[in-house]
């Protein structure tokens, strides 16, 4: 493996240096973007002694996990994501498991992560978010940079990013940061990448059943475009005032849809962004930080991550009673502002990964 190398960032008033173990300079990791090594057949499940129901800690206690990612063939081959904390001078970093948090082993230092993500049409291409674009195309031992053509610098980032579900080499990220950003688009697997709106974005959601379709969210709004990003639209979720954390097309039926707003509540469309309401009952007010949001769509339930100052709370909402109910949740008397949800669908089970400021938890449902 050939030696670490040390890639110098902008930020803030002097640099940071992120190293990645052997990233860039192999042929390898540049090639075409065919994307099309389909997922081999599913390996043991490495996670044999969870309960089901239960909250189990896999580990990264000292750190505050802002990104999760499952692999698509092994749900115990985990990816998680840290950010910097500036007052204790620490970057964030990159970790892998591969015996469902037994050990770690750290791939990247340098930035704050936001997401991590799979091909959709390749497990070994894997896409990470520090505030720049990473990308390995050998499953993580090897990262090297994929944003050349967007506008990033010490007050602009990398804060969202989406796979076309049907052309894996179509990509979208958004960029913002103290002066704003945009939303980009690569058709050749982040080799390149153009701007195709001027407009900070926060949060991405493209529809599975018609990838044309996607929504952003920005500061105070949601917009849509119905030809892959070439046109955008004002929803009826527009001029909030309040942050777009989170945005989720529901898989069983695409015009409905749900944004989680900064203090302002859970918002939910059923026309495909035309109208919006914000949904208030027991567990929800219209002032509730609503942070994460992630769908099991075996059992229908989507899950809904809230916080109010130095607590947080885990709500799922189960959409075909229309029912609500509060969730146990791994720790109290934790923020879950920073914190990350993912769920995963494997085999006939359920993985829910949670993220939050003191590690990485998982619980499963059949």
């Amino acid at each position: 493996m050939k030696q670490d190398i040390l890639i110098s960032i902008g930020f803030l008033a002097g640099l940071f240096v992120l190293v990645l173990s052997g990233c860039g300079g192999n042929d390898l990791d540049r090639r075409p973007c065919t994307e099309d090594l389909p997922c081999p057949q599913p390996t043991v499940n490495s996670c044999p002694n969870l309960t089901p129901g239960e909250w189990t800690f896999l580990g990264l206690e000292n750190e505050d996990v802002t990104a999760i990612a499952a692999h698509p063939c092994n749900p115990g081959i985990i990816y998680a994501g840290t950010q910097r904390n500036f007052s204790e001078g620490v970057q964030g970093k990159l970790f892998r498991s591969t015996d469902c948090g037994q050990s770690w082993d750290t791939l990247a230092v340098g930035g704050s992560y936001h997401a991590i993500h799979f091909s959709p049409t390749n497990p070994d291409v894997v896409y990470a978010l520090n505030d720049h674009i990473l990308k390995s195309t050998n499953g993580g031992s090897r990262w090297r940079r994929a944003d050349e053509g967007i506008r990033l610098d010490s007050e602009t980032f990398a804060v969202a990013l989406a796979i076309n579900p049907t052309n894996a080499c179509r990509l979208y990220a958004g960029t913002g940061g103290f002066y704003g950003g945009d939303l980009y688009r690569s058709d050749n697997g982040g080799e390149s990448w153009r701007q195709v709106f001027e407009r900070e974005v926060t949060a991405i959601a493209i529809d599975p059943a018609d990838p044309a379709q996607i929504f952003i969210g920005s500061y105070g709004n949601v917009l849509r475009s119905t030809d892959g990003g070439d046109q955008w639209e004002a929803t009826g979720l527009s001029d909030t005032g309040s942050f777009v954390h989170s945005l989720l097309i529901d898989p069983a039926n695409k015009s409905v849809l749900y944004a989680g707003l900064n203090q302002e509540g859970l918002h939910t469309s059923r026309n495909s962004g035309k109208s919006w309401s914000v949904v208030t009952n027991e567990f929800l007010a219209d002032t509730t930080s609503v942070v994460e949001l992630a769908m099991d769509g075996q059992n229908k339930v989507l899950h809904v991550a809230t916080t109010y100052s130095d607590s947080g709370t885990l709500l799922a909402y189960h959409t075909s009673s229309d029912t609500w109910e509060e969730l146990p949740v791994p720790i109290t008397d934790k923020s879950f502002y920073y914190s990350k949800l993912k769920v995963h669908e494997f085999k006939g089970r359920v993985y829910t990964y949670f993220g939050i400021p003191s590690g990485i938890y998982v619980r499963i449902d059949e």
